[in-house]
């Protein structure tokens, strides 16, 4: 479970940096 939430998270983070 904790795997997939990761994943989820490193997209976030990777979508926000290329906004800013």
């Amino acid at each position: 479970m904790g795997q997939p939430e990761k994943r989820s998270l490193s997209a976030l983070t990777l979508e926000q940096q290329r906004c800013i």
